[in-house]
C-alpha cells in the first residue's frame, strides 16, 4: 500500500549494514508542527534508492512510502515460551522538498522566420 506523509525533517538515524549490498536507514521527520502532543513518525529506506544527504533538520518535506507489515514468532529464551508480535514498517521510496524549485529544462531559441528547408539533414 503506497502513501505519502508531510512533514518537518527531524534527523537521519543508524545506518544498518548487512552482507555486500544490504543497507537500511532510518529517519524522523515530525507529522505535526507546533502541537502541544508532537508527533514524530519513523520511516525507514533500503538500499540506495533514497538519498538523504540532502535534507537537513527543518526542511518540509513529503515522503512516499509503503506500508509493510508482518507477524513474527519467536521463543523466549528465559521461559521457553513461543511468543509471537505483529510488526509495521513505513518503507520510503522517494522524498521531496515541499514547495521546492525543480530545476527547469533548458530552453532553446529557434530562430525566427527560419525555414524547416535549411537543416542540415
Amino acid at each position: 500500500m503506497a502513501t505519502t506523509q508531510k512533514g518537518t525533517f527531524k534527523v537521519t538515524g543508524v545506518v544498518r549494514t548487512w552482507g555486500e549490498d544490504g543497507k537500511s536507514t532510518k529517519f524522523y521527520i515530525d507529522i505535526d508542527k507546533g502541537s502541544d502532543y508532537p508527533q514524530i513518525a519513523e520511516f525507514e529506506t533500503f538500499g540506495d534508492k533514497v538519498d538523504l544527504t540532502p535534507y537537513k533538520a527543518g526542511d518540509e518535506i513529503e515522503v512516499h512510502f509503503n506500508i509493510k507489515g508482518a507477524k513474527r514468532e519467536w521463543e523466549d529464551k528465559k521461559t521457553g515460551e513461543k511468543r509471537s508480535g505483529f510488526f509495521q514498517n513505513l518503507q520510503a521510496w522517494k522524498i521531496e522538498k515541499v514547495g521546492g524549485t525543480t530545476p527547469e529544462a533548458p530552453k532553446h531559441d529557434a530562430e525566427v522566420g527560419s525555414d524547416s528547408q535549411d537543416l542540415p539533414f
